[in-house]
């Protein structure tokens, strides 16, 4: 059964509090660029060169490119949910 993300955003819970986290940040890139630039900044530092430059580099410090992996890691926990919804 597939479960309604936006039922489960509502949720007073760890996997609702989440799902409110994730749309809260896609829907601010300003302040999606201040947490990840604290959050994220060690890990963008640390990464080898091949996965900071190039046409596929991974761009933590840029806030388009931040609101696409979090619509991914949206769809990922709730293919993650609905498995484990499926599994009960």
């Amino acid at each position: 059964p597939l479960l309604d993300f936006d039922q489960l955003a509502e949720r007073d819970d760890p996997v609702g509090m989440l799902i409110r986290e994730l749309r809260l940040l896609a829907a601010h890139p300003g302040l999606l660029r201040d947490v990840a630039s604290e959050a994220l900044s060690d890990l963008q530092q640390k990464l080898p060169v091949e996965l900071r430059q190039g046409e596929n580099a991974l761009r933590l410090d840029d806030a388009d490119a931040l609101v696409e992996l979090l619509a991914e890691v949206e769809a990922d926990l709730l293919a993650r949910l609905s498995g484990e919804a499926g599994s009960s």
